[in-house]
């Protein structure tokens, strides 16, 4: 598959969002602009970036952009779920059609924000009005994505703990909830959520990252997660105890002459858009999802996911892959 990224050459200009403010570029100006080159499904052109000089990006405070905001959270919440250091995300997007970028902020403890961009870098927040606050839940992810096909971008937003939820977008910027319409109900640790036409019928189909909501060491006293506690020898295997099957796994490592204990994370999730917005579950073992071998898994994965990515094709027959950057594992869909 040829490179991406073409040497000497800058493709996208990465956006950065901070509590502060917007930095903002400024582009060098030139008679004649570049030309695009066109690369099949992605096309680039040089950017002029002087050898001298000061840096390309402006900083503008909030009280200048109108965004304040800050994802906090308590001592309390702190302690009593760990998880919630792993931070939040946000979403770009046009939410009410209007032709400008607005940005979507989540908050682990407390109502999420979403901006509307006025222009001119000024924002203001919406998001009780959108009807997409969700106070009631840790978010985590958020993404931006027409997944009832009516042409306008709706918001999907992941939570530690759940729920994750769906809002359909009347096309104006304001949403209704439809999560358990959608059949997207989930309590896991979702961490986040990336959208593709996997299946090749021309809607997007949903991938969701799962970390955990709550670690063994949270729910159980160290004396009680001790190892002979929860594994236990039965004839020439090892077994986990059914109380902690849920939490932990265990593997005989011959060759060191040993007997490990692991924690399992909660296994990610992946849907089927049926077209309308509604979603289908399919297990990772119903004979989809290869493994390396070119098998059907046989087994839930699960490695405390952090990010999930757009699925890309990597086959010359156009087969459409899931990837997670927090495991660098590829699972294969086989139609």
């Amino acid at each position: 598959m040829p490179s991406r990224h073409p040497p000497n050459s800058v493709k996208q200009l990465a956006t950065r969002l901070a509590a502060a403010g917007l930095l903002v570029a400024s582009w060098a100006c030139s008679s004649v602009p570049p030309s695009w080159h066109e690369e099949g499904a992605y096309r680039w052109r040089e950017l002029s970036v002087p050898r001298r000089g000061r840096p390309g990006f402006t900083q503008l405070p909030s009280s200048r952009t109108g965004i304040h905001f800050a994802n906090a959270i308590s001592e309390q919440r702190r302690l009593q779920h760990p998880n919630s250091l792993i931070g939040s995300g946000l979403a770009l997007g046009d939410a009410d059609g209007d032709g400008l970028v607005d940005v979507y902020l989540n908050r682990l403890d407390g109502p999420n924000a979403l901006y509307r961009n006025l222009g001119d870098w000024r924002f203001e927040d919406i998001a009780n009005q959108a009807g997409v606050a969700a106070p009631d839940r840790a978010a985590t992810g958020a993404v931006f994505a027409d997944v009832d096909g009516d042409g306008d971008l709706d918001l999907l937003v992941t939570a530690l703990g759940g729920p994750n939820a769906l809002f359909l977008n009347d096309g104006s910027g304001v949403f209704t909830e439809h999560t358990v319409a959608a059949e997207l109900e989930s309590h896991h640790g979702s961490t986040t959520i990336t959208l593709a036409d996997v299946d090749g019928d021309r809607d997007l189909d949903l991938y969701v990252a799962n970390y955990k909501a709550a670690n063994a060491e949270d729910l159980f006293r160290p004396q009680e997660r001790s190892f002979d506690r929860v594994v236990r020898q039965v004839g020439d295997r090892w077994e986990v105890v059914a109380r902690f099957r849920e939490h932990y796994r265990v593997r005989i490592l011959p060759e060191l002459d040993i007997v490990v204990r692991s924690e399992r994370a909660e296994p990610d999730m992946f849907y089927l858009n049926d077209g309308t917005g509604r979603f289908e579950q399919i297990s990772f073992t119903s004979g989809r999802f290869l493994d390396e071998g070119g098998n059907p898994l046989t087994w839930e994965p699960d490695y405390f996911t952090l990010t999930a990515r757009d699925s890309t094709t990597l086959t010359a027959t156009g087969t459409p892959i899931s990837t997670c950057a927090a495991t660098l594992r590829i699972r294969i869909t086989s139609g």
